[in-house]
Protein backbone atom coordinates (compact mmCIF):
# COMPACT_ATOMS: atom_id res chain seq x y z
CA UNK A 1 0.00 0.00 0.00
CA UNK A 2 1.05 3.41 -0.19
CA UNK A 3 0.50 6.83 1.81
CA UNK A 4 2.52 9.93 1.76
CA UNK A 5 1.85 13.96 1.92
CA UNK A 6 2.69 16.17 -1.26
CA UNK A 7 1.07 20.01 -2.10
CA UNK A 8 -0.98 19.99 -5.56
CA UNK A 9 1.38 22.34 -7.40
CA UNK A 10 4.61 20.23 -6.38
CA UNK A 11 2.72 16.79 -8.04
CA UNK A 12 1.79 18.47 -11.38
CA UNK A 13 4.97 19.71 -11.87
CA UNK A 14 6.38 16.58 -11.52
CA UNK A 15 3.87 14.25 -13.40
CA UNK A 16 3.49 16.09 -16.06
CA UNK A 17 6.18 14.39 -18.29
CA UNK A 18 5.40 11.13 -16.74
CA UNK A 19 2.05 11.58 -18.05
CA UNK A 20 2.82 12.79 -21.44
CA UNK A 21 5.13 9.36 -21.97
CA UNK A 22 2.14 7.30 -20.82
CA UNK A 23 -0.23 8.90 -23.17
CA UNK A 24 2.21 10.03 -26.25
CA UNK A 25 3.50 8.28 -29.27
CA UNK A 26 1.88 4.90 -27.73
CA UNK A 27 2.61 1.25 -29.04
CA UNK A 28 -1.02 -0.05 -30.56
CA UNK A 29 -2.56 -1.96 -27.85
CA UNK A 30 -0.12 -2.24 -25.20
CA UNK A 31 -1.25 -2.84 -21.80
CA UNK A 32 0.24 -0.15 -19.87
CA UNK A 33 -0.74 2.87 -22.76
CA UNK A 34 -1.95 5.82 -20.29
CA UNK A 35 -0.78 4.50 -17.15
CA UNK A 36 1.79 5.65 -14.16
CA UNK A 37 3.12 3.96 -11.51
CA UNK A 38 4.16 6.20 -8.33
CA UNK A 39 6.82 4.41 -6.07
CA UNK A 40 6.64 5.88 -2.58
CA UNK A 41 10.00 5.96 -0.86
CA UNK A 42 10.90 7.69 2.64
CA UNK A 43 12.70 10.45 0.58
CA UNK A 44 11.11 10.67 -2.46
CA UNK A 45 8.42 9.71 -5.07
CA UNK A 46 9.51 7.73 -8.26
CA UNK A 47 6.71 8.22 -10.86
CA UNK A 48 6.87 5.72 -13.96
CA UNK A 49 5.64 5.58 -17.33
CA UNK A 50 6.14 2.66 -19.97
CA UNK A 51 4.50 2.99 -23.42
CA UNK A 52 5.74 0.37 -25.44
CA UNK A 53 8.51 2.33 -27.20
CA UNK A 54 9.56 4.59 -24.57
CA UNK A 55 9.82 4.73 -20.62
CA UNK A 56 10.61 7.46 -18.08
CA UNK A 57 11.70 8.13 -14.65
CA UNK A 58 11.10 11.03 -12.72
CA UNK A 59 12.20 11.55 -9.11
CA UNK A 60 9.97 13.83 -7.39
CA UNK A 61 11.15 15.20 -4.25
CA UNK A 62 11.87 18.25 -2.38
CA UNK A 63 15.21 18.68 -3.50
CA UNK A 64 14.15 18.63 -7.23
CA UNK A 65 10.29 19.95 -7.37
CA UNK A 66 9.68 23.29 -5.90
CA UNK A 67 6.85 23.67 -3.02
CA UNK A 68 6.22 19.81 -2.93
CA UNK A 69 6.47 19.67 0.71
CA UNK A 70 6.95 15.58 0.71
CA UNK A 71 6.18 13.28 4.07
CA UNK A 72 6.42 9.54 3.54
CA UNK A 73 3.83 7.78 6.02
CA UNK A 74 3.85 4.50 4.48
CA UNK A 75 6.30 3.04 1.36
CA UNK A 76 5.03 0.79 -1.72
CA UNK A 77 3.70 1.48 -4.97
CA UNK A 78 -0.03 1.57 -7.43
CA UNK A 79 -0.76 1.61 -10.84
CA UNK A 80 -3.00 4.42 -12.42
CA UNK A 81 -4.43 6.10 -15.20
CA UNK A 82 -1.81 9.17 -15.78
CA UNK A 83 -4.80 10.97 -17.14
CA UNK A 84 -7.30 10.31 -14.26
CA UNK A 85 -4.77 11.73 -12.07
CA UNK A 86 -4.40 14.60 -13.64
CA UNK A 87 -7.53 15.69 -13.79
CA UNK A 88 -7.92 14.75 -10.06
CA UNK A 89 -5.36 17.09 -8.80
CA UNK A 90 -6.02 19.94 -11.21
CA UNK A 91 -9.51 19.80 -8.99
CA UNK A 92 -7.29 21.25 -6.06
CA UNK A 93 -6.15 24.23 -5.68
CA UNK A 94 -2.50 24.81 -6.33
CA UNK A 95 -1.20 25.42 -2.58
CA UNK A 96 -3.25 22.58 -1.44
CA UNK A 97 -1.58 20.11 0.46
CA UNK A 98 -2.94 16.89 -0.05
CA UNK A 99 -2.63 13.15 1.79
CA UNK A 100 -2.89 10.14 -0.64
CA UNK A 101 -3.09 6.57 0.11
CA UNK A 102 -5.01 3.68 -1.10
CA UNK A 103 -8.06 2.59 0.22
CA UNK A 104 -10.61 -0.73 0.11
CA UNK A 105 -13.87 -0.11 -1.77
CA UNK A 106 -16.59 -2.38 -2.84
CA UNK A 107 -15.54 -2.88 -5.95
CA UNK A 108 -11.44 -3.02 -5.30
CA UNK A 109 -8.79 -0.76 -4.61
CA UNK A 110 -8.53 2.89 -5.19
CA UNK A 111 -5.82 5.83 -4.68
CA UNK A 112 -7.88 8.77 -2.34
CA UNK A 113 -6.49 12.55 -3.02
CA UNK A 114 -7.71 14.30 -0.34
CA UNK A 115 -7.16 17.82 1.45
CA UNK A 116 -4.57 17.23 4.49
CA UNK A 117 -6.97 19.87 6.81
CA UNK A 118 -9.82 18.50 5.25
CA UNK A 119 -10.78 14.70 5.03
CA UNK A 120 -14.28 15.07 3.80
CA UNK A 121 -12.91 16.67 0.51
CA UNK A 122 -11.71 14.40 -1.66
CA UNK A 123 -11.39 12.67 -5.04
CA UNK A 124 -10.34 8.76 -6.06
CA UNK A 125 -8.76 7.26 -8.64
CA UNK A 126 -9.27 3.29 -8.93
CA UNK A 127 -6.34 1.11 -8.77
CA UNK A 128 -4.72 -1.12 -11.82
CA UNK A 129 -4.54 -4.60 -11.09
CA UNK A 130 -1.47 -5.27 -12.95
CA UNK A 131 1.79 -4.43 -11.69
CA UNK A 132 4.15 -2.31 -14.19
CA UNK A 133 7.61 -3.54 -14.99
CA UNK A 134 8.99 0.08 -16.12
CA UNK A 135 12.85 -1.01 -18.63
CA UNK A 136 15.42 -0.22 -16.29
CA UNK A 137 18.72 1.73 -17.89
CA UNK A 138 21.16 -0.50 -19.82
CA UNK A 139 24.98 -0.18 -17.96
CA UNK A 140 26.70 -1.29 -21.27
CA UNK A 141 26.77 2.41 -22.91
CA UNK A 142 28.99 2.38 -26.23
CA UNK A 143 28.09 6.09 -27.28
CA UNK A 144 27.51 9.06 -24.89
CA UNK A 145 27.32 12.75 -25.24
CA UNK A 146 26.76 15.17 -22.79
CA UNK A 147 25.80 18.92 -23.81
CA UNK A 148 23.68 22.01 -23.62
CA UNK A 149 20.05 20.94 -22.96
CA UNK A 150 19.10 24.33 -25.07
CA UNK A 151 21.83 23.02 -28.07
CA UNK A 152 19.70 19.53 -28.14
CA UNK A 153 16.72 21.59 -28.23
CA UNK A 154 17.54 24.03 -30.80
CA UNK A 155 18.92 21.65 -32.76
CA UNK A 156 16.35 18.90 -33.24
CA UNK A 157 13.60 22.17 -33.20
CA UNK A 158 15.45 22.69 -36.56
CA UNK A 159 15.04 19.52 -38.50
CA UNK A 160 12.52 17.40 -36.96
CA UNK A 161 9.62 19.32 -38.94
CA UNK A 162 11.28 17.13 -41.86
CA UNK A 163 11.00 13.85 -40.23
CA UNK A 164 9.54 11.52 -42.40
CA UNK A 165 5.80 9.48 -41.86
CA UNK A 166 5.81 6.55 -44.08
CA UNK A 167 5.92 3.28 -42.47
CA UNK A 168 6.83 1.71 -45.51
CA UNK A 169 10.14 4.25 -45.40
CA UNK A 170 11.15 3.24 -41.62
CA UNK A 171 14.60 4.53 -41.94
CA UNK A 172 13.05 8.27 -42.66
CA UNK A 173 11.08 7.80 -38.89
CA UNK A 174 14.22 8.16 -37.38
CA UNK A 175 16.62 11.21 -37.21
CA UNK A 176 20.31 11.43 -36.97
CA UNK A 177 22.78 12.96 -34.25
CA UNK A 178 26.17 13.25 -35.23
CA UNK A 179 28.48 14.26 -32.95
CA UNK A 180 32.32 14.78 -33.47
CA UNK A 181 34.22 16.27 -30.06
CA UNK A 182 33.11 19.50 -30.32
CA UNK A 183 30.59 19.72 -32.94
CA UNK A 184 27.17 18.36 -33.53
CA UNK A 185 24.85 18.00 -36.70
CA UNK A 186 21.16 17.11 -36.73
CA UNK A 187 19.65 15.53 -40.03
CA UNK A 188 15.99 14.44 -40.63
CA UNK A 189 14.27 13.80 -43.71
CA UNK A 190 11.28 12.62 -45.93
CA UNK A 191 13.11 10.95 -48.89
CA UNK A 192 12.52 13.25 -51.08
CA UNK A 193 13.64 16.32 -48.56
CA UNK A 194 15.68 16.84 -45.77
CA UNK A 195 17.09 19.88 -43.36
CA UNK A 196 20.53 19.73 -42.28
CA UNK A 197 21.71 21.62 -38.70
CA UNK A 198 25.20 22.04 -37.32
CA UNK A 199 26.39 23.29 -34.33
CA UNK A 200 30.24 23.72 -33.45
CA UNK A 201 31.72 24.99 -30.11
CA UNK A 202 33.18 23.38 -27.47
CA UNK A 203 30.92 26.02 -25.50
CA UNK A 204 27.59 23.39 -26.31
CA UNK A 205 29.42 20.15 -24.36
CA UNK A 206 30.55 19.44 -20.94
CA UNK A 207 33.07 17.86 -21.97
CA UNK A 208 34.75 17.06 -25.29
CA UNK A 209 32.67 14.55 -27.12
CA UNK A 210 33.41 10.88 -28.18
CA UNK A 211 32.88 10.73 -32.16
CA UNK A 212 29.37 8.84 -33.19
CA UNK A 213 26.24 9.03 -35.36
CA UNK A 214 22.94 7.95 -33.54
CA UNK A 215 19.86 7.22 -35.55
CA UNK A 216 16.81 8.74 -32.91
CA UNK A 217 13.08 7.36 -33.11
CA UNK A 218 12.02 10.76 -34.24
CA UNK A 219 8.21 10.84 -32.59
CA UNK A 220 9.51 9.68 -29.60
CA UNK A 221 11.94 12.57 -29.72
CA UNK A 222 8.45 15.38 -30.06
CA UNK A 223 7.60 14.24 -27.06
CA UNK A 224 11.78 14.42 -25.02
CA UNK A 225 11.53 17.76 -26.22
CA UNK A 226 8.42 18.60 -24.66
CA UNK A 227 9.77 17.57 -21.69
CA UNK A 228 13.41 18.69 -21.72
CA UNK A 229 11.64 22.24 -22.53
CA UNK A 230 10.24 22.40 -18.93
CA UNK A 231 13.55 20.88 -17.12
CA UNK A 232 15.88 23.78 -15.49
CA UNK A 233 19.49 21.59 -15.63
CA UNK A 234 21.83 23.14 -17.85
CA UNK A 235 22.99 19.98 -19.30
CA UNK A 236 21.41 16.64 -21.08
CA UNK A 237 23.15 13.14 -21.21
CA UNK A 238 22.28 11.05 -24.61
CA UNK A 239 23.64 7.64 -24.22
CA UNK A 240 23.48 4.32 -26.46
CA UNK A 241 23.52 0.73 -25.50
CA UNK A 242 25.26 -2.11 -27.31
CA UNK A 243 22.74 -2.96 -29.95
CA UNK A 244 24.08 -6.55 -29.65
CA UNK A 245 22.51 -6.70 -26.26
CA UNK A 246 19.28 -4.87 -25.31
CA UNK A 247 19.20 -2.02 -27.90
CA UNK A 248 18.23 1.62 -25.66
CA UNK A 249 18.78 5.25 -26.25
CA UNK A 250 18.74 7.05 -23.19
CA UNK A 251 18.44 10.49 -22.33
CA UNK A 252 18.29 11.93 -19.16
CA UNK A 253 18.44 15.60 -17.47
CA UNK A 254 17.75 16.26 -13.95
CA UNK A 255 15.91 14.34 -12.14
CA UNK A 256 14.15 12.18 -15.46
CA UNK A 257 15.53 9.36 -17.07
CA UNK A 258 13.65 8.08 -20.32
CA UNK A 259 14.58 5.41 -22.01
CA UNK A 260 13.87 4.56 -25.52
CA UNK A 261 13.44 0.95 -26.94
CA UNK A 262 12.40 -0.90 -29.95
CA UNK A 263 14.82 0.61 -32.46
CA UNK A 264 15.73 -1.31 -35.25
CA UNK A 265 19.86 -1.76 -34.74
CA UNK A 266 20.17 -2.21 -38.37
CA UNK A 267 18.83 0.44 -39.91
CA UNK A 268 20.88 2.99 -42.13
CA UNK A 269 20.89 6.69 -43.50
CA UNK A 270 21.87 8.80 -46.28
CA UNK A 271 25.16 10.15 -46.44
CA UNK A 272 23.92 13.95 -46.44
CA UNK A 273 27.72 14.95 -47.19
CA UNK A 274 27.50 13.69 -50.80
CA UNK A 275 24.55 16.63 -51.54
CA UNK A 276 26.43 19.21 -49.18
CA UNK A 277 29.98 19.17 -50.80
CA UNK A 278 28.77 18.63 -54.15
CA UNK A 279 30.06 20.83 -56.46
CA UNK A 280 27.07 23.19 -57.49
CA UNK A 281 27.14 24.66 -60.78
CA UNK A 282 24.82 27.55 -60.24
CA UNK A 283 24.26 29.13 -57.45
CA UNK A 284 22.56 32.39 -55.97
CA UNK A 285 21.55 34.82 -53.56
CA UNK A 286 17.76 36.09 -53.35
CA UNK A 287 15.58 37.85 -50.59
CA UNK A 288 13.37 35.36 -48.33
CA UNK A 289 10.57 37.70 -48.65
CA UNK A 290 10.41 37.20 -52.17
CA UNK A 291 10.01 33.21 -51.73
CA UNK A 292 7.89 34.03 -49.07
CA UNK A 293 5.23 35.63 -51.71
CA UNK A 294 6.11 33.39 -54.46
CA UNK A 295 4.93 30.50 -52.02
CA UNK A 296 2.27 31.98 -50.83
CA UNK A 297 0.73 32.75 -54.67
CA UNK A 298 1.55 29.03 -55.60
CA UNK A 299 0.11 27.38 -52.63
CA UNK A 300 -3.12 29.94 -53.20
CA UNK A 301 -3.83 27.29 -56.00
CA UNK A 302 -3.83 24.54 -54.18
CA UNK A 303 -7.51 24.18 -54.05
CA UNK A 304 -9.92 21.89 -52.17
CA UNK A 305 -10.29 19.85 -54.85
CA UNK A 306 -6.55 19.07 -55.64
CA UNK A 307 -6.92 18.47 -51.47
CA UNK A 308 -9.50 16.05 -51.36
CA UNK A 309 -7.99 14.06 -53.80
CA UNK A 310 -4.76 14.45 -52.13
CA UNK A 311 -3.06 15.07 -55.51
CA UNK A 312 0.83 16.62 -55.63
CA UNK A 313 1.26 20.39 -56.30
CA UNK A 314 4.21 20.39 -58.53
CA UNK A 315 5.91 23.93 -59.43
CA UNK A 316 8.24 25.20 -62.05
CA UNK A 317 11.20 27.26 -61.84
CA UNK A 318 12.61 29.08 -64.23
CA UNK A 319 15.95 30.85 -63.33
CA UNK A 320 17.26 33.79 -65.71
CA UNK A 321 20.40 34.96 -64.82
CA UNK A 322 20.79 37.37 -67.88
CA UNK A 323 17.35 39.22 -66.19
CA UNK A 324 18.30 38.16 -62.39
CA UNK A 325 15.07 36.93 -62.09
CA UNK A 326 13.16 33.51 -61.02
CA UNK A 327 9.73 32.74 -61.93
CA UNK A 328 8.07 30.21 -59.79
CA UNK A 329 4.75 28.85 -62.05
CA UNK A 330 2.18 26.89 -61.17
CA UNK A 331 -0.31 25.68 -64.55
CA UNK A 332 -3.04 23.61 -62.40
CA UNK A 333 -6.90 24.82 -62.76
CA UNK A 334 -5.32 27.55 -60.60
CA UNK A 335 -2.44 29.30 -61.92
CA UNK A 336 0.03 31.46 -60.92
CA UNK A 337 3.21 33.20 -61.51
CA UNK A 338 5.29 35.26 -59.30
CA UNK A 339 9.12 36.55 -59.54
CA UNK A 340 11.88 36.78 -57.18
CA UNK A 341 14.55 38.60 -57.65
CA UNK A 342 18.36 37.50 -58.15
CA UNK A 343 20.73 39.43 -55.58
CA UNK A 344 24.18 37.70 -56.63
CA UNK A 345 25.12 34.80 -58.44
CA UNK A 346 28.02 32.37 -59.35
CA UNK A 347 26.86 30.51 -62.57
CA UNK A 348 27.91 28.92 -65.76
CA UNK A 349 24.68 29.05 -67.82
CA UNK A 350 22.26 31.57 -68.80
CA UNK A 351 19.49 29.97 -67.81
CA UNK A 352 18.44 26.91 -65.71
CA UNK A 353 14.78 25.18 -64.58
CA UNK A 354 13.57 22.92 -62.65
CA UNK A 355 10.13 21.41 -60.74
CA UNK A 356 9.93 20.65 -57.24
CA UNK A 357 6.65 20.04 -54.95
CA UNK A 358 5.14 23.20 -53.89
CA UNK A 359 5.12 22.53 -50.39
CA UNK A 360 9.06 22.81 -50.36
CA UNK A 361 9.23 25.97 -52.30
CA UNK A 362 6.76 27.49 -49.47
CA UNK A 363 9.50 26.25 -46.90
CA UNK A 364 12.43 27.83 -48.26
CA UNK A 365 10.75 31.10 -46.66
CA UNK A 366 9.21 29.26 -43.99
CA UNK A 367 12.73 27.99 -42.81
CA UNK A 368 14.53 31.26 -42.67
CA UNK A 369 13.86 32.37 -39.46
CA UNK A 370 15.07 36.09 -39.24
CA UNK A 371 17.06 35.90 -41.86
CA UNK A 372 17.09 38.36 -44.84
CA UNK A 373 18.83 35.93 -47.70
CA UNK A 374 18.73 32.36 -48.92
CA UNK A 375 21.15 31.12 -51.23
CA UNK A 376 19.91 28.10 -53.71
CA UNK A 377 22.27 25.89 -55.74
CA UNK A 378 22.15 23.59 -58.66
CA UNK A 379 24.04 21.09 -60.61
CA UNK A 380 23.31 20.97 -64.11
CA UNK A 381 22.07 17.69 -65.51
CA UNK A 382 24.22 17.40 -68.82
CA UNK A 383 22.40 13.88 -70.03
CA UNK A 384 18.57 14.91 -68.47
CA UNK A 385 19.24 11.12 -66.66
CA UNK A 386 20.46 12.21 -62.90
CA UNK A 387 18.69 15.16 -61.67
CA UNK A 388 20.42 16.64 -58.48
CA UNK A 389 18.47 17.70 -55.20
CA UNK A 390 18.13 21.21 -54.86
CA UNK A 391 20.34 23.02 -52.02
CA UNK A 392 19.10 25.83 -50.14
CA UNK A 393 21.66 27.17 -47.29
CA UNK A 394 20.51 29.54 -44.59
CA UNK A 395 22.65 32.17 -42.36
CA UNK A 396 24.10 34.13 -45.48
CA UNK A 397 24.55 37.43 -46.81
CA UNK A 398 23.70 39.38 -50.11
CA UNK A 399 26.97 37.74 -51.32
CA UNK A 400 27.35 33.76 -52.80
CA UNK A 401 29.68 32.09 -50.20
CA UNK A 402 31.30 28.72 -50.62
CA UNK A 403 29.86 26.11 -48.19
CA UNK A 404 33.06 26.83 -46.02
CA UNK A 405 31.90 30.58 -45.75
CA UNK A 406 28.23 30.31 -44.56
CA UNK A 407 27.04 30.36 -41.15
CA UNK A 408 26.65 32.38 -38.11
CA UNK A 409 27.26 32.85 -34.77
CA UNK A 410 24.67 32.22 -31.89
CA UNK A 411 25.72 34.59 -29.15
CA UNK A 412 23.46 32.35 -26.52
CA UNK A 413 25.35 29.06 -27.32
CA UNK A 414 28.35 30.51 -28.13
CA UNK A 415 28.59 28.38 -31.50
CA UNK A 416 28.28 28.41 -34.91
CA UNK A 417 25.46 27.68 -36.70
CA UNK A 418 25.23 26.54 -40.45
CA UNK A 419 21.36 25.08 -41.58
CA UNK A 420 20.20 23.82 -45.26
CA UNK A 421 17.43 21.77 -46.30
CA UNK A 422 17.65 19.81 -49.91
CA UNK A 423 14.86 18.76 -51.94
CA UNK A 424 14.48 16.18 -55.10
CA UNK A 425 13.51 17.97 -58.43
CA UNK A 426 10.53 16.15 -60.01
CA UNK A 427 9.95 15.02 -63.52
CA UNK A 428 8.91 17.43 -65.76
Amino acid sequence: MIKFEASAAGLTKGLIPVIDVANKNVLKDFEFAGKIKLVVEQDALTACAWNGKMSIRNEISDLTTDELLYTCHEMGSVVVDGSDVALVISSFRPSDQLIIYVSENGSGKEVVFSLLDDSEQYQTVPCYDADMDVPESETNIVKKTIIRRDAFLRGAAKVLFALGYEDRRPRYLYWVFRVSEYSLRFIAGTGARFAVMDMDGANLFKEKSETFDMMIPGESTKVIAKILSDINDEYVTIEQSDPKSNYQIIVSSGSSTIIMLGMDPDETYIDENVILDANYTEKFISEVADWEYAGKGAKATYDVRLKKESRPHPGQVLVDFEKNEVIVKTTERMRSSRKVKIIDKDTTNPKISFNASCPFLNEIADNAENDKYVQIEYIEDVDNKNRRPILVRYYVNDKVSSSNEVGRDNKVLASKEKFSVFFAQLQG
